[in-house]
């Protein structure tokens, strides 16, 4: 082979050399530079933590209600406990029997669907008297009932479409699949016993904030329904029934308001429940004094859920600090 084409033939090899080399390089500064950008950026953009803190030396909370609860829920999803009284104590839970009435509903049935009031529908003492037999209602509506004012009549047509036996049964086999293992539900509705036979429905703070939690999470049309302060129930051919009218005082009476610091807080939702045995239980959903997350608090066994709802409130808004979002420190040059 001539000495010339040698020649060539070396330095088009090392030209190839040379430019991969470069190549290689290029690639390393750039891949220093992102890992560089991406370590300021974390540095720049630290994950923000709006969990109120407490207040050392704050006053000690008194509530005569049986048990309470106060829990602030962020963006983890992870509810921060931040009062609490006899939280696992079994106790009556009422009415708020409805909620997981309500979720065994949006599981099992079509939301348009109609159900045909029966001939006894306003025949046993709790019947609100607001249904005629053989008037029908799309499956929404009797959720809107459900919920809003808490109606019996409502809970009990929505079990009887599979039959009452399987839909409470469908109540607590759902409440085992959501880890709550000590709640039971012997009726969709939360009545106390009329019989020996009959087991009232009982559960705790804590399970009633982690199912409230799930309500939060995957059922948010649950939550929204239980923030509406009146609505007008009607038939499945468009006609008036009746006018439900929330059981929360909070929502409905304008009188009522539940403030943080003087300031009213937004009720995103919750439910009321009361008989002779389980008295007045409150649980309830308010966006947090910072306006990020949720404050939930939860009143068992009270002379007056409202009253003491307010005195948590009151007393969790107090007693803790709560992180002002980012976003209205920089709108109010911060």
């Amino acid at each position: 082979m001539p000495e010339e084409e040698i020649k060539v033939k070396t330095n088009n090899k090392r030209l190839i050399l040379a430019i991969l080399l470069l190549f290689s390089l290029l690639i390393l500064i750039l891949t220093s530079q992102s890992f560089s950008s991406t370590a300021i950026k974390n540095q720049k953009e630290p994950e923000l933590n709006y969990a109120p803190a407490y207040k050392q030396g704050s006053p000690e909370l008194e509530i005569s209600a049986l048990s309470y609860l106060g829990a602030y829920l962020g963006d983890d999803n992870d509810p921060m406990i931040l009062a609490e009284k006899n939280s696992e104590d079994l106790l009556p839970m009422a009415s708020l029997t409805k909620l997981m009435t309500a979720i065994v509903a949006y599981k099992n049935y079509d939301m348009e669907e109609k159900i045909t009031m029966g001939p006894k529908v306003n025949d046993w003492p709790d019947s609100s008297k607001r249904f005629i037999h053989g008037t029908s209602f799309k499956i929404s509506e009797l959720l809107r009932a459900l919920l809003i004012e808490s109606n019996n009549d409502a809970a009990m047509a929505l079990a009887g479409k599979i039959g009452l036996d399987n839909f409470v049964t469908a109540m607590n086999e759902e409440a085992q699949k959501l880890g709550l293992i000590t709640v039971h539900y012997d009726n969709p509705v939360g009545l106390d016993p009329s019989s020996k036979k009959e087991v009232i429905n009982y559960s705790t703070a804590k399970e009633l904030l982690a199912l409230m939690k799930e309500i939060i999470k995957n059922y948010p049309q649950i939550l929204e329904t239980t923030s509406i302060p009146q609505y007008d129930i009607k038939t499945t051919s468009g006609g008036y029934n009746h006018t439900a009218i929330s059981t929360d005082k909070f929502l409905s009476d304008e009188g009522e308001r539940l403030l943080c610091r003087g300031e009213p807080l937004k009720i995103a939702g919750g439910k009321t429940g009361s008989t002779d045995l389980a008295k007045k239980n409150l649980i309830l959903v308010a966006e947090s004094p910072n306006n990020h997350g949720y404050l939930i608090t939860v009143i068992l066994s009270a002379n007056d859920n409202f009253l003491e709802t307010k005195n948590l409130v009151n007393w969790l808004c107090e007693s803790y600090e709560w992180p002002e979002p980012i976003e209205n420190i920089l709108q109010n040059g911060g």
